[in-house]
């Protein structure tokens, strides 16, 4: 399932195909960065755009999006797979199969340099992933399959799908996009999800670095939780550890109590909106966790 997300750019304009025979001389590098799983990726052949499509070398993208790839010299085919997907491409041929259905990419596969160059946004979406281009951060910004699927089951709290991707290294701080958020913002203070974030290794004060320096605790008090902060405060949860705004955590749940006070209702479900109480408990707990230090 796809994500939800605001999309500032296309990335990919489907054009008609082109001959694979390009010169080396001839082609036209990006400027951009390629960014998959918040990791930049680092490449000895350089991406080239043809025709409005970002070429990738293509061991370098399958291994990152979790494919193993195999390379038919005779036929000219790419088979890249894992458990639950199969592509085949073609070189010089725009048509492909995705788990056996048939289907047609913006630009043929080439062959430069003895480099096999593949659609970065076909094989990305092709393969459960997702890929979006965000201008004013000049980077292609990829997610493969297992980061994507995470978001659907954070949002549904699905927790048999959680542990799932966590165990195949789904990493719940990866952020949506440059300026994040991280999924791990989207538990929402259920502290069946916490457990499994905490089981596979997140650490207890992972500080954002690109959304406003969210922690698992700041997102339990934004979520008006005292039974989630409680959790997280037994297991270690820094109380005083500031956001990258400069609210503390017990700044936060006064700023999130006054917001309540003034009215404020969960604009997704109103049945989720604390109470002056959740916050009243909140700021009692914080208090006497930051005395107890002194």
């Amino acid at each position: 399932m796809k994500r939800i997300m605001v999309i500032l750019l296309l990335f990919i304009i489907v054009r008609p195909a082109v001959s694979v025979s390009v010169a080396a001389d001839e082609l036209k590098h990006p400027s951009y960065s390629i960014v998959i799983d918040n990791e930049e990726l680092k490449l000895d052949e350089k991406p080239f755009l043809r025709a409005g499509t970002t070429m990738i070398p293509m061991r370098a993208i399958f291994e990152r999006l979790g494919l193993h790839a195999v390379w038919n010299a005779q036929t000219k085919q790419i088979t890249a797979s894992n458990d639950e997907r199969k592509l085949v491409l073609t070189v010089g041929s725009r048509d492909a199969a995705v788990n056996g259905v048939k289907t047609s990419m913006p630009l043929a596969p080439a062959v430069i340099n003895n480099v096999t160059y593949v659609p970065l946004r076909f094989v990305s979406d092709a393969s459960g992933g997702n890929v979006e281009f965000y201008d004013g951060y000049d980077v292609v910004w990829v997610l493969s399959a297992k980061q994507d699927q995470l978001f659907s089951a954070i949002m549904f709290e699905d927790l048999k799908e959680v542990e799932r991707l966590l165990a195949i290294g789904a990493d719940p701080t990866v952020p949506i996009g440059p300026a994040g958020p991280e999924w791990f913002v989207f538990a929402n203070g259920s502290i069946p999800l916490y457990e499994l974030f905490l089981k596979y290794g997140m650490d207890i004060n992972y500080y954002s670095q690109e959304w406003h320096g969210s922690t698992l605790l700041t997102s339990a008090i934004t979520a008006g939780r005292p039974d989630a902060v409680a959790f997280l405060l037994e297991k270690g949860a820094d109380p005083e550890l500031t956001e990258r705004n400069g609210f503390t955590p017990l700044e936060l749940a006064r700023y999130w109590q006054k917001q309540i006070e003034d009215g404020y209702t969960n604009i997704i479900d109103e049945s989720l909106t604390p109470t002056v109480e959740d916050y009243d408990a909140i700021i009692r707990m914080l208090e006497e966790e930051i005395a107890a230090k002194k």
